[in-house]
């Protein structure tokens, strides 16, 4: 038998693994065959020989299976027989079994069900995980620690050996008991659903025939007349990427579909095109949905809107797509205006679209389906939850499979509105989503640069929406372009000082993304500059909620440059209480980036001003809100290190700034609990160094009435001889510990951009890490 576990190994090119498998047991082919993934983790397989052996494994069962069945066949069916003859011809013209053998087609893989029981370890990976806790082993390297455990393994006593495999045992019996459990909910009922689909589109052929490609597309035209079952897919546009759109576009469902039934737990209301909302209502939350969004990204023409709303309100027949949009509109406008609906008819109005959505669009992949992930990204962004990130990645998928110019194949949008539409959606994977997570919270744009995952924009999806766009002469259009612009250069600035490490942050790195930014500013439109928006002439043609855009954008603007300049004010401020300067630039370069980085905190507040004193700002407004408690850490951290210095230069001024920020969290607090929490973190700051400013402030007053108050004989006995200076030599500055442990919180904070360490600190906040990438931060479930 181990001749045999040889000569596999050797045939399949593993035979450099043989005796670590010899010494941990592993000594025949049987046995090899019953070889776990963490097994195989554990004795230093590599991934791609770990899939080898699998394979040969999978195999050699398989050879066994059916070696089984025909010898079953045969007994069954004594008059059948099977005769093969080989001619020499034949004989001399079959190629051998490696020549036949072809490439094999990578095949997807279903993503893992997150919500199953996890299955337990063995009892050897158990074993070898306790002795992994001996220092003395685990400071060996990873073969000589595979070799001692299976050595310890193979001389443990019988008696020992059945306590750890009953330990297993049980552990495996306490699995299945869960896994009959979960059988049972609904959890796993949607799992299954997402494997038929997934096995579904993994069985669809790749390349049909050019008649049934006809067909397909002419049972898909009459599919998207009347809005209901399944559109074919391209086959013409590769099956790769209708494979991609097709699992995002499942996945997407399915996410939508959990955060549904989450919704529905709360006894919300209901509404289809039997049970109406308030005309009034609906109409105002709408259309505050339309000034909300409308000048910053891209959701729907007002005309366009107006025209559904008659429809909805007047036609006795109501079609099941206006009646969604409008509702989803109405759910995400009652955010911006919050006196127009309760939270229940919010939830409400949700939960109907939802419902409208898979009814009549599961499966539907073009630019409706499209549009309806856009308005849903919007709308979790502005519920906080993670969804967010699957619709957009089923938005964006849709439009690398559909051409904008086919949107008119569906009837329901233009070409025109098809760019915009991807522009939006590239805006919010860039500034939302990507900037929440470990891996960034500017989400993304702004939703990668939030969340903190790495944005998933490709440079064809630029090239399909910017260039018309770039043609109009709009002023809605510039600022959605110029959103998408920032975007990307703040995911560059997120690679650099979010994705790597602090130490691998350079002067190049900092010059280089320094000197985007700065050609971004020059190059943008005379418009959009802020002395246009001073000169009442110029600013004139701006609506209130274009000018309020046009601040925003410049808010990003300045995020970017504090985004830039944060994590070299960090190391900076390490060595700086650490008195070990192990920086490749010198101090006084330093200064200058903490000046910059200072001057556009006090920018951002001014922008957060004009926002407020606009009348345009929103209580919920997540860029606002986001913004006001990153701007009042920056400044607090810069007022830290002035204290720090001793030199406060510019003390005063920034306090005021920081109350700005604080002030506007308190305002939107009332309406947004994640405002709240972000106050309760920031104030106690806040208030430690006023308290400490103030107590600086008197015992400086106190020193100086003590010197004027000296007697003049004790001044007049200093006598200065020429030549001699009459200071003493500089002795080293005494360490504050009070500020120093400021300074510190403050470069936590400021080291987590997107929040991810304060979920630890405040009550209530779930959290999530998945093997689909989901990630709750903070506020975001």
């Amino acid at each position: 038998m181990a001749a045999e576990l040889s000569g596999i190994l050797h045939r399949i090119r593993l035979h450099d693994y043989l005796p670590v498998l010899q010494q941990n047991g592993f000594d025949t082919w049987d046995i090899v065959c019953d070889i776990s993934e963490d097994d195989m983790a554990h004795l230093g397989f590599k991934l791609g020989h770990r899939r080898i052996l699998q394979r040969e494994i999978a195999a050699s069962r398989g050879a066994q299976s059916r070696a089984s069945l025909a010898s079953d066949s045969t007994d069954r069916s004594p008059h059948t027989t099977t005769t093969t003859t080989t001619t020499p011809e034949d004989a001399s013209t079959s190629p051998p079994q490696a020549e036949e053998r072809k490439k094999r087609r990578y095949r997807r893989k279903p993503r893992p069900d997150i919500n199953a029981p996890k299955k337990p370890k063995t009892a050897y990976v158990n074993f070898a995980d306790t002795l992994r806790t001996d220092p003395a082993i685990n400071s060996q390297s990873f073969v000589e620690i595979a070799r001692e455990v299976g050595r310890r393994w193979q001389a443990l006593p019988p008696e020992q050996k059945h306590v750890w495999e009953c330990q297993a045992a049980r552990d495996m019996q306490e699995y299945e008991a869960q896994m009959d459990e979960y059988k049972t909910t609904e959890n796993y009922r949607r799992y299954q659903n997402y494997l038929k689909s997934f096995n579904h589109a993994q069985s669809q052929p790749k390349r049909p025939s050019l008649d049934h490609d006809r067909k397909s597309r002419s049972n898909s035209s009459e599919t998207l007349s009347n809005g209901t079952g399944e559109a074919a897919p391209r086959p013409e546009l590769g099956p790769r990427k209708y494979d991609e759109c097709h699992v995002a576009f499942e996945l997407a469902m399915q996410e939508l579909s959990v955060r549904r039934d989450e919704v529905m737990a709360e006894g919300v209301p209901r509404f289809d095109v039997h049970h109406l909302p308030p005309q009034d209502r609906l109409r105002k939350a709408a259309m505050s949905c339309r000034v909300g969004t409308g000048s910053f990204f891209f959701l729907v023409r007002e005309e366009h809107l107006q025209q559904m709303l008659d429809h909805v309100y007047s036609h006795e027949t109501i079609e099941p797509f206006p009646l969604m949009v409008v509702l989803l509109l109405a759910a995400i406008g009652a955010h911006y205006d919050v006196d127009c609906m309760t939270d229940t008819e919010r939830h409400g109005l949700f939960v109907s679209a939802a419902f409208i959505f898979e009814s009549e669009l599961a499966g539907v992949i073009d630019y409706r389906s499209l549009w309806i992930f856009t308005m849903l990204s919007i709308h979790s962004i502005l519920e906080k939850h993670m969804v967010a990130r699957h619709v957009v990645a089923a938005g964006l998928q849709i439009s690398r499979y559909k051409e904008p110019e086919e949107a008119d194949e569906s009837g329901a949008i233009t070409v025109q509105d098809a760019h915009r539409l991807i522009c939006t959606l590239i805006f919010v994977e860039w500034f939302v989503l990507a900037p929440l997570s470990k891996h960034y919270t500017d989400e993304g744009s702004w939703l990668s640069t939030t969340l903190g995952y790495k944005a998933d924009v490709r440079a064809d999806d630029i090239t399909r929406a910017w260039p018309r766009l770039m043609q109009s002469t709009s002023i809605s259009d510039a600022i959605y372009i110029q959103g998408c612009k920032i975007g990307l250069v703040s995911r560059e600035i997120a690679e650099v000082t979010i994705h790597k490490a602090a130490s691998a942050v350079r002067t190049e790195h900092i010059e280089l993304l320094t000197e985007q930014l700065d050609t971004w500013h020059r190059s943008l439109p005379a418009t959009m500059h802020l002395a246009a928006l001073a000169d009442e002439q110029q600013s004139s043609c701006l609506t209130p909620y274009q000018r309020r855009a046009i601040l925003m954008i410049h808010m990003f603007y300045l995020g970017a440059i504090i985004s830039l300049y944060r994590q070299l004010l960090l190391q900076a401020c390490e060595a700086r209480i650490h008195s070990k300067w192990n920086l490749d630039m010198p101090y006084s370069q330093i200064q200058s980036y903490r000046t910059r980085c200072s001057i556009a905190a006090q920018q951002m507040t001014r922008m957060m001003q004009l926002i407020s004193w606009n009348g345009a700002m929103t209580k919920r407004c997540w860029v606002m809100i986001h913004w006001a408690f990153q701007t009042c850490t920056v400044i607090l951290f810069g007022i830290g290190l002035q204290m720090m210095d001793q030199h406060p230069a510019t003390i005063e001024e920034d306090f005021a700034y920081a109350k700005v920020c604080a002030e506007t969290l308190g305002a939107c607090s009332t309406a947004e609990p994640v405002a709240a929490k972000y106050l309760a973190v920031i104030k106690p700051l806040y208030e430690a160094l006023v308290d400490k400013q103030q107590r600086l402030q008197h015992e400086k007053a106190d020193e100086e009435f003590r010197r004027s108050s000296a007697p003049l004989s004790t001044a007049q006995s200093h006598v200065e001889l020429p030549g001699v200076s009459s200071q003493p030599h500089p002795a080293a500055e005494p360490r504050d510990e009070e500020i120093i442990s400021i300074v510190k919180k403050l470069s936590e904070l400021l080291a987590d951009p997107f929040s991810l360490g304060l979920k630890a600190k405040i009550q209530g906040v779930r959290e999530t890490s998945n093997g689909v990438g989901t990630y709750s931060v903070l506020w975001w479930k």
